[in-house]
């Protein structure tokens, strides 16, 4: 999640927006979880931390329910697609 060198000394308070949310990604998908439920994950991320996310996404093990309007992100990274339609829940 381009975290090198003496990045891992930075204090968590003088991270920038962008690797605060990185950090709490790498948190969440190094954590000891079966199922994720990610809200836009994509926000606030460069192109090459999107990659990484969606290379760790792939080979995830575990069940990643997310919600994104990034179509490319949503086509390489979901095996399953679903929209809500006329308050339904519809298998794409």
């Amino acid at each position: 999640m381009q975290f090198a060198g003496t990045d891992i000394l930075k204090s968590v308070r003088s991270l920038s927006g962008g690797e605060a949310i990185r950090l709490q990604l790498c948190q969440l998908f190094l954590g000891e979880n079966n199922i994720l439920l990610l809200d836009e994950p994509t926000n606030f991320l460069d192109i090459t931390a999107i990659e990484a996310l969606e290379r760790f996404m792939a080979g995830y093990e575990g069940t990643i329910i997310f919600v994104s309007h990034d179509q490319a992100f949503i086509n390489y990274v979901a095996d399953l697609q679903y929209k809500i339609q006329a308050k339904k829940l519809v298998q794409l």
